[in-house]
Parts: C-alpha cells; sequence; structure tokens
C-alpha cells in the first residue's frame, strides 16, 4: 500500500468582493446627525450652547463626509477585499493598489453591518472596513460574514513555553 501525504485544508475557497456604492451609509449618517442635534436641542443647555455644539455636529459632518472617515488608505478609496483564508493571506483593494492585511484587529458582524478594523502591513494606522449589506450581492454576504468569522487567523497567536497565550 502506497503511502500518500495529504494537505489539510480549511475549505475556505478564496473570495474577491468588489464593494457597490450603497445607499445605507447616506440613511445612517443622516439618522445619526438627526438623533445628535435632536439632543442637543432637548437638553438643558443655554441656547448659545445647543447653537455652538449644533455648529460642532455639523462641521464634524461635513469634515467626515467629505474626508471619509471610514474605508480609506493613504487617501485612496477602498474598493474590495480578496481573502485566501487557507493561505492566511488577505488583503485590502484600492482603486491602483492592494495592501496586505498584517493583523485583524476587531471583526463586528450585524444583520446590516460588517466591521473590520485591520492593520495593514508598513501602514502605521489601523483601517476600518465598513460594508453594508446592499454593497454586496447576499452570497458575498453571507461567505464574508462565515469567513471573517471562522477562518483562520492571519498570524496565529504566540504561545509560551507552557502552550499558553
Amino acid at each position: 500500500m502506497r503511502a500518500s501525504s495529504t494537505s489539510f485544508s480549511n475549505g475556505f475557497s478564496p473570495l474577491e468582493i468588489r464593494f457597490k456604492p450603497g445607499r445605507r451609509w447616506a440613511v445612517i449618517a443622516w439618522s445619526i446627525a438627526l438623533a445628535a442635534i435632536t439632543a442637543v436641542l432637548v437638553s438643558g443647555l443655554q441656547p448659545w450652547a445647543k447653537l455652538a455644539a449644533i455648529g460642532v455636529l455639523c462641521v464634524l459632518l461635513t469634515v467626515g463626509a467629505v474626508r471619509g472617515a471610514v474605508n480609506r488608505i493613504a487617501d485612496a478609496p477602498i474598493q474590495g477585499l480578496r481573502l485566501m483564508p487557507d493561505q492566511r493571506e488577505y488583503r485590502v483593494l484600492t482603486l491602483t493598489d492592494a495592501f496586505t492585511v498584517d493583523q485583524i484587529r476587531e471583526v463586528r458582524i450585524t444583520p446590516w453591518l460588517i466591521a473590520v478594523n485591520l492593520k495593514l502591513l508598513n501602514q502605521t494606522r489601523p483601517v476600518w472596513v465598513m460594508l453594508c449589506r446592499d454593497q454586496v450581492s447576499a452570497d458575498q454576504w453571507r461567505r464574508l460574514s462565515v469567513v471573517l468569522s471562522w477562518a483562520p487567523p492571519v498570524v496565529e497567536p504566540q504561545r509560551d513555553a507552557s502552550g499558553q497565550g
């Protein structure tokens, strides 16, 4: 009988996702803005303090909308993700480049939003990738949430001599 060597695979096929423009971002942003302005208006602040707080909120919302607080790397908008979990290789795609993920710091998955905090190779600041459900197909949404929930980490956690993390 011949001895065979088989390589173990986790069974995750490579996944490349390109984001579509989503309308939910605008709805979420406007909802947060209206809730914040309403909270300021019904608070017990003096009228001048209410106006100042609303002014600050408007400036922050404008700067956030123009600059894009999330889904940007070095002033380039993030266009998608390329995930190869079996090879433990994850990339963030922009229009012109693909950035290698050094570490997945945090993952939050809800029925309507996926938020991933990534540390990229050769980048100092971590990057948040936020994805609304209407930006990808239903199949891509399902596959992405499964990969982010169950796939092996990019880097194995370091263990000490006793085997404890």
